[in-house]
């Protein structure tokens, strides 16, 4: 494990594992929960460029009767990871569309401000009507 904690933010940990895979095949013989730890814990924090690249060594180096096990583990991370993106995809486009809706508002008053602006009216009176500071209005008007 210690190894796999060295080499966790590597560009790819594929390389990494292959040169432990034997000792990992010894382990995963005798102890497959050791493994699915291992791959739990690959799978949260290593910088691989492929989930199922991943997971696949993993099933080559498992007894077979165990790969089923891997499989589902490693279904239920690639779940968890996108429900994770989606969840951080949604909360974007939610900061997003309020940034636009505020400039909308913000155009909106820019442009009511600089008709009543031409109408005549007070500034002050502007600024209360648009919500926008004194100093804004006359950097708009002049």
């Amino acid at each position: 494990m210690a190894f796999i904690m060295k080499h966790i933010f590597a560009r790819d940990i594929l390389p990494f594992l292959r040169v432990i895979a034997p000792l990992l095949k010894e382990i995963g013989e005798q102890n497959i929960i050791y493994i699915e730890n291992v791959l739990w814990y690959l799978l949260e924090k290593a910088e691989s460029s492929s989930v199922e690249k991943v997971i696949d060594f993993f099933k080559e180096i498992v007894p077979e009767e165990k790969r089923g096990e891997i499989m589902t583990l490693g279904e239920q991370l690639i779940e968890k990871v996108r429900a994770e993106a989606l969840k951080a995809l949604d909360q974007i486009a939610l900061e997003k569309l309020q940034e636009g809706e505020a400039k909308g508002e913000k155009n909106k008053s820019i442009a009511v401000a600089k008709k009543m602006s031409a109408a005549g009216f007070d500034i002050n009176a502007v600024s209360k009507m648009t919500d926008l500071s004194v100093d804004e209005l006359k950097n708009l008007i002049h």
